[in-house]
Formats: structure tokens, sequence, C-alpha cells
């Protein structure tokens, strides 16, 4: 306990190091007019803020000739692991920012000096619990290759196999886990302070980033995605997958078998335009298997990622980031892509409203119709080998988000690998032509979605909520019945644009009452002065007198009241 409190104080000061670093480089590329809109006094960032006088600090450079995602950009490189992770990440949710931001952070490199190899050493023992020489039979110290999460060495295990081995970087967690502290204090200050900031939720996109980077922390799950991307390829002569070590592999130590091959930019740089086109054609076809066969695709095949092997193998490295796409949003694509085919727009609508999940009420059917018509209109005209699928695509997803319509994360991920490979295979064969070698898988795809024993599962699916339903209806009545008899069940019911008619009703009934009274003042007045009774005023009653000035003053008020509303 007695190291308890300057471990504690030791924590705080650092993290309001970092906290002021992050603030001060924001300012640096011209985000500073965000900070100051911070004004809660209470606020703990917002003491800071007055404490270390940040936003008073200037940004340095010529931020005129940069974009906001630009800047952007350049905040997170400087920032270093974490937040490069973030813009990574964020790079694929076009459901939380926007496109152009979206395309600037996928730019984002992570390739950062590597780690000393005592630091490697010790990991090596706290993961195994031996020394590296009883592990393996050679360990190269110097690293092939070195990002912000991990580093790779190649080894040589005892029974002479070559393999290589991904070191998580030493501390790296630590790092991301009080980055990511801090970013929740921000996240939670930008959403109650800065009231044009909060549709884009910051709190809730911290803690989806938290989530995702910690399991891209745990290497057991990148070495299952191997093994399932593995089995998916298995009798695929033209794609090789490394092969998983299990016995050699932690949560923080991934060991692959190492492939002989070229990066695939150096293979675009030296090859010959023929086998160019072989691993074009060869890498569009597994591409589009792991997205419409499979259902388990490699979200990130840049060239980095690829490797071309002896007799144009071709091989897929990297599997940290990978996605899934659900049987029913298989079904869902397939009923898309039939309705994109046939220009059935009821189709597409219907399907994108079911896939982003949208209240018909929150959005304009009718003329999301027609713009989505004069869309496609732009397109079907045109031959085939003309069309960018990344301008359709990029097209098609600002016209979805006009209409606040989020497309599910996995679908996005999909069309954005697909803008990836049409990239690369262009660079590869310029005639290449990705819609027209899509056909096929998309075929199958629709195929299996309505082979027999897909629809057998399905009614088998059908059937089975039937019966649910039908076991549990009579306990759900019996239970309503019994809360009728007891006087426990309770309607409520809620109005919706009746308040204008409420307040006219209420107007209304209102001047009814006020005419009644001014009416009942008169005829009283009127019944005082026939009696010629009680104190006389000029020969007058002086009760019934006064009864007609109340009225006429009254009468006067709600003439002038009726004149001013507009309504006689």
């Amino acid at each position: 306990m007695k190291n308890f409190a300057p471990k504690k104080i030791y924590r705080k000061y650092t993290d309001l190091k970092r906290l002021q670093q992050i603030l001060h480089v924001f300012v640096k590329h011209g985000f500073g007019y965000i900070i100051q809109q911070i004004r809660y006094e209470d606020h703990f960032i917002a003491k800071q803020l007055r404490k270390w006088k940040i936003v008073s600090s200037k940004p340095t450079g010529d931020h005129s000739v940069l974009t906001v995602a630009e800047r952007l950009r350049n905040v997170l490189e400087e920032l270093g692991p974490t937040f490069i992770k973030l813009g990574q990440i964020l790079s694929t949710r076009p459901d939380l920012i926007p496109i152009e931001i979206c395309q600037e952070f996928a730019k984002l490199q992570d390739q950062i000096p590597p780690v000393e190899y005592e630091k490697i050493h010790r990991l090596i023992i706290a993961q195994y619990g031996k020394e590296p020489d009883k592990i393996f039979g050679s360990f190269n110290p110097v690293p092939i290759a070195a990002a912000s999460l991990a580093q790779v060495h190649a080894a040589q295990l005892i029974d002479g196999n070559e393999v290589i081995v991904k070191i998580q970087r030493p501390g790296i967690e630590k790092i991301i886990k009080n980055d990511i502290a801090i970013l929740r204090q921000l996240a939670d200050v930008v959403h109650r302070c800065i009231a044009p900031l909060r549709n884009f939720q910051f709190p809730a996109m911290v803690g989806e980033f938290a989530k995702s980077i910690f399991q891209e922390l745990d290497f057991t799950r990148e070495a299952r995605n191997v093994d399932r991307f593995r089995k998916n390829f298995k009798h695929d002569p033209h794609i090789y997958v490394p092969a998983v070590y299990w016995d050699y592999t932690r949560a923080k130590v991934l060991t692959l078998e190492y492939l002989k091959g070229q990066k695939l930019r150096l293979f675009i740089e030296t090859a010959n335009n023929e086998n160019k086109k072989i691993i074009a054609s060869r890498g569009a076809d597994a591409v589009l298997k792991q997205i419409f066969i499979d259902g388990f695709f490699h979200a990130d095949p840049h060239p980095g990622n690829i490797f071309i092997l002896p007799d144009n193998i071709v091989a897929f490295l990297d599997f940290g980031m990978m996605s899934r796409l659900s049987t029913s949003m298989r079904s869902n694509l397939s009923a898309l892509l039939i309705g994109l085919a046939a220009k059935d727009i009821d189709t597409i609508s219907s399907v994108i409203m079911e896939l982003g999940d949208v209240n018909p009420n929150m959005v304009d059917i009718k003329s999301f119709k027609s713009d989505f018509e004069e869309f496609l209109d732009n397109y079907y005209e045109i031959p085939v080998k003309q069309i960018q699928f990344s301008e359709v695509f990029f097209s098609a997803l600002t016209l979805i988000r006009r209409y606040n319509i989020k497309i599910p994360h996995q679908l996005y991920l999909m069309l954005r690998t697909i803008v990836i490979l049409e990239s690369i295979t262009k660079e590869l064969d310029p005639d290449f032509d990705m819609i027209t070698h899509a056909r096929p898988f998309v075929k199958k795809m629709i195929r299996l979605r309505h082979t027999p024993k897909t629809m057998l599962k399905d009614s088998y699916k059908i059937v089975g909520d039937i019966v649910k339903f039908i076991k549990l209806a009579p306990n759900e009545l019996i239970q309503i019945l019994r809360m009728m008899r007891q006087g426990l069940l309770k309607f409520e019911f809620e109005h919706h644009g009746l308040d204008s008619f409420i307040t006219e009703l209420d107007r209304s009934s209102n001047r009814i009452s006020f005419s009644l009274v001014i009416a009942a003042l008169i005829v009283g007045s009127s019944l005082i002065m026939l009696t010629n009774k009680g104190p006389m005023f000029l020969g007058y009653p002086a009760m019934g007198i006064i009864g007609y000035t109340i009225a006429a003053f009254l009468g006067f008020w709600l003439a002038i009241a009726i004149l001013k509303s507009g309504k006689l």
C-alpha cells in the first residue's frame, strides 16, 4: 500500500502531460477554435485548458492549403499508434464520419521505427516462459517489418521450418489504455460542450474503437482468422494462405509459416504484362469468392498485404482486419443486386431501407426513390467497361447519407474492399473489367440463397417461429385477461399533430364563455334599468349603468382580440 499513492500520482502526472500534448497538437494543426468552445467551468479538462492557456497558442504552418480532412490525418499521425489505429478504423465507418474524412484516413500509414531487441527478448520470455534459443533454432533480432502495434521477425523452428514471428510492441497495451482513457474524457466533454458536434456521438465512437483495438491486440484471434481463411481456400491451387504454428502462438506472439515471394507492389513494377493479367484475374477471383460465396473476407487487401509466390500464386498476409457478411445480409445483398439488374426501384429502396434499419416514417421514401432512379439512369446507358465501381460506390453512398440512411459497417467494408481490388486490378491490367468479372460470383451467391437446402432451412426457421408463437400465445393471452380482471391493464394513447387543434379549440371555448358573460351583464343590467330602484345616477339605476359599462369594456376587448387574430 505504501507504493500505491506515488504510482497513482505518477500516472495522473503522465496522463496530464499526454492530454496537454494532444491538445497542443490539435491547436498546432488549426483546431484551436474547437477547443475554445469548451465552456464547462467545473469540468476537469476545462480547468486544465485555462491553466495551460492552450487555446491562446497559435497554429503553426499555413493551413489554408490543406483541407480539414488532411489536417485531421496529420493530427492522428503526429499523436502516434493509438490515434493512427483510431483513424484507420474510422476510415471504414462512413456511418460515423463524413466520406471525405474516411477517404483521407485510409491514407494513414503506421510505419514507425522498430523496438530494440532487448525489449522483444523480455516479451518472448514473458509469453513462453523460456529463452528464445530454447524455443527457436534461430531468431533474427532485426525485424523485417515494423508497425504501430507489432513488428515481424524471421525465425527458424528447432525442426528446421522457417517461420515469421509477429510480436506485439512491448508496452503498447498500456499506452493504448491510457490514450483511450483520455479519449473518453475528451469525447465526453466535446459531446457535452459543443452542440454542433453531438451528432457524431463521440463517446459511442470511442467505445467502439476501444472494443476493436483490444480485439486486434489478441493475436490468438488473428490466428483463428488465418485458420478459417486457409480452410476456405484449401482446394484453390492459385491462392496460398500461410499455416499457423499454434504451439508457438500466444496472445502477444503470432507464429506463421514463412513465405518466399515478393510484395505485390514490387511485382507490379517488375513483372511482364502477361503475368500481371494472370494475377489480376486470380486476385479478383479470390476476393470476390471471399465476399459473395464465403461471407468472410480480408477487409484490407492493399498491396502491402499481398505476396506473389512462384508460379503466380497469390498469398494474403495480415489477418487482423477481417469482416463477415451474415446469411441475412447476403440475402438482402442478393435482392439488391437483382433489383439493380432489373432497375426495380421499389425493390432497391426497400432493401436499402431494411439494410439501414430505417424507420419509414423518418425518411421521405418517395423523394429517395426519385433521386435514386435518377442516379441509376446516369449509368444504365454507359458500357460496362467504362463504369468505375469506385465512382458509383461513393456517389451512391453520398446519396444514401443525404437521407440519413446508415448502411451496416460490414457492407461498407465489403464495398470498400471491392474499391481497393478495382484499383489494384487496374494497375495490373488497365483493361480489367471488374463488373463483368464479378457476375459469375454474384449469380452463384443468388443461386446459393435459393437452393432447396437453403429454402428448407428457412422453412424450418419459419415453422420454428410459428410453433414458438403458438406455445407462447395462450400464456400471454391468459396474462392479459388476468390483468384486465384485476384492473391492472392500462392503455396509453399518444396523439400527433393535435396540439394546434386543442389550442384553437381552447381559445374558441374561452371566447364563447367570454361572450356569454358579456351577454349576461347586458341582460342583467337591462332588468335593473327597468326596475328604477336602488342608488340613482342621472335618473337611472347606478348598478345598471355600471353593468353596461363593464359589458361595453369587455365587448370592446373581445372585438380587438378577434380582429388581431385575423379570424372573424
